[in-house]
């Protein structure tokens, strides 16, 4: 499992290269391959073109495959709101389907253990994500996966 490439070329590349010498059988990337860093276009599609990957909608994927929040949210300030429109702006628009199909959660049983492959808590609709709680405790992280029925997520 990788998460959170944020368009990070290199540290891509580094931790595609790891899972490849370990000789994996499914990789499963858990959401927000593009945003921030300087590389959406190319890490979109190295991920795309690696074989056995899974996908997770992360919330900078949903934000280019199904547009932004609106009304635009508090924390959203101009700068990064710009920063977004870049980052769209690099991507081809005729992936957004195909980024729109990734699911919120794939779930899977591994020897018998149910686990949840999930970018963070959703909503009771299952398509918006919870706030982030900073420094989460055990208590806070139950009520934020409450909706998650696994041994692992």
């Amino acid at each position: 499992m990788i998460t959170d490439a944020h368009a990070n070329l290199p540290a891509l590349e580094a931790a595609l290269g790891a899972i490849d010498a370990l000789g994996c059988a499914a990789i499963y990337h858990t959401g927000d391959a593009i945003g921030i860093g300087p590389y959406p276009a190319e890490c979109l599609d190295r991920l795309l073109h690696t074989p056995n990957v899974q996908f997770v909608m992360g919330n900078h994927d949903a934000w280019f495959a199904h547009g932004f929040p609106h009304p635009r949210p508090a924390w959203m300030t101009d700068g990064a709101l710009a920063h977004h429109t870049w980052v769209h702006d690099q991507l081809d628009p005729s992936l957004r389907p195909t980024v729109g199909e990734w699911p919120y959660a794939i779930h899977e049983s591994f020897a018998g253990i149910e686990v949840t492959f999930t970018h963070y808590g959703r909503d009771a609709s299952g398509r918006e994500f919870v706030p982030i709680v900073p420094e989460p405790r055990r208590e806070d992280l139950d009520a934020i996966f409450a909706q998650e029925r696994a041994d692992l997520i």
